[in-house]
């Protein structure tokens, strides 16, 4: 993924490098290759299909700018996974009266969602446990201060960023699948324990296929309206 004019696209990461391992899985890899073991196989995002969401994301925490690219790089990827490319545009949080024009402004329609990075403590009230929350149709909301925690041994900045990630992806898959869209497996899991921290960290807390085909639905209902409204005015007379 490369981030062109303040964007990142999704469709670059598809092609998403290796990413870092927990400790020890090097030593379970080498154990493996000298046993004959077969290893798990790499899947890497397959060419989205439904497309482009364009994320506005606004960084209210001032969380570092290298852990939120690279979480919304993460979530780019997942949801590149399950066939959806994804369009990030990180917006000034400033007075909008003092900042010159930027990409956000011009973001506009069905197909654009706002997410905040926020500081605070997650009110249970309201929210779900996955650290966030999202309200239909487009906004869509994580605390940072309070994602699911790393295991006690994980001290990698990068491996915050890739959860953060799960986390923006598990909100914003809310607008597409709607309010009730938990799920018993995957990224939309309603609870997170170490389990799912685990898999997130190996790169497979993804969407399941059904999920995927309705997020691919709304994204092209979404997009739908303003292609029919485009193609109603060139052909007025």
């Amino acid at each position: 993924m490369k981030k062109v004019g303040g964007e990142w696209q999704s469709a670059d990461a598809a092609a998403r490098g290796h990413r870092r391992r927990p400790r020890g899985t090097l030593l379970l890899l080498a154990l493996a290759a000298m046993s004959g073991l077969a290893l798990p196989r790499v899947t890497f995002a397959k060419e989205p299909v439904a497309g482009p969401l364009t994320v506005l994301v606004y960084n209210y925490r001032r969380a570092s700018p290298q852990t939120l690219a690279q979480a919304e790089r993460e979530a780019g990827a997942i949801f590149a996974q399950a066939g959806v490319r994804t369009v990030w545009l990180d917006c000034p949080v400033r007075d909008a009266m003092t900042d010159p024009p930027q990409p956000c402004q011009g973001a506009k329609g069905a197909s654009v969602v706002t997410l905040r990075i926020l500081a605070g403590h997650v009110q249970d009230a309201f929210l779900d446990s996955v650290s966030g929350f999202a309200t239909a149709p487009a906004l869509a909301a994580v605390y940072y201060d309070h994602t699911p925690p790393l295991p006690e041994w994980d001290t990698y900045k990068s491996d915050v960023a890739v959860v953060l990630g799960c986390v923006i992806t598990h909100e914003i898959g809310h607008l597409l699948l709607g309010p009730h869209g938990h799920s018993v497996h995957g990224i939309m899991q309603g609870r997170w324990d170490s389990e799912q921290i685990k898999l997130a960290l190996m790169g497979k807390l993804l969407f399941l296929p059904e999920e995927s085909k309705v997020m691919q639905d709304e994204v092209r209902a979404r997009i739908e309206p303003r292609r029919d409204n485009v193609a109603s005015v060139r052909s007025a007379p």
